[in-house]
């Protein structure tokens, strides 16, 4: 099993590079990031998220989960 800094270093490429032609499952990408237990990594997603969420790409729903448009 890899690493989770390993694993969420590729959630975030893969959400970078691909979030147009992809659905991603924002919540398994907090449950990696929570399970390291560090404000900075968590700080850096939500940070990601904000910008994807500005630029039309994530919605979020009631439910704490998001999909993309």
């Amino acid at each position: 099993m890899k690493r989770p800094f390993i694993m969420l270093k590729e959630y975030i490429v893969f959400i970078l590079c691909n979030h147009k032609k992809h659905v991603i499952l924002i919540k398994q990408i907090r449950s990696c990031i929570f399970s390291l237990n560090t404000k900075i990594l968590s700080d850096i997603m939500g940070m990601i998220l904000n910008k994807m969420k500005l630029k039309g790409v994530v919605s979020f729903e009631r439910k704490g989960r998001s999909c993309f448009k």
